[in-house]
């Protein structure tokens, strides 16, 4: 759901006794209410183009399956904000990685 000319940001770290990867995209305003229930299976933003709503939903269950936890806001400026959040591992490295660029539009 992003548009022309978007962003995409991925990024990882680690947070105390969890890692986290969190991907931020641009697009249009949605309403919080409304993105905070992305990770329900079959939910989507609108009924235009493809997809079946299972995408958010899948993250949500892979993370909880390893004890975790999967939250979706809606950014302020418009598009999501997709926080995964899974226990880390004692001998995880303590790294970061950020990527940004822009974002694909078409498949």
């Amino acid at each position: 759901h992003n548009e022309p000319g978007g962003f995409l940001e991925v990024t990882t770290r680690r947070a105390g006794d969890k890692v986290q990867v969190r991907v931020q995209n641009g697009g249009s305003v949605i309403d919080p209410e409304e993105a905070e229930h992305l990770t329900e299976p079959f939910r989507r933003l609108g009924r235009t183009g493809g997809g079946f709503g299972l995408g958010l939903s899948i993250v949500r269950s892979v993370a909880q399956a390893h004890g975790g936890q999967a939250s979706v806001r809606a950014r302020e400026a418009g598009g999501l904000d997709v926080l995964v959040e899974l226990p880390a591992l004692a001998s995880s490295p303590d790294v970061g990685f950020s990527q940004s660029s822009p974002a694909l539009t078409r498949s």
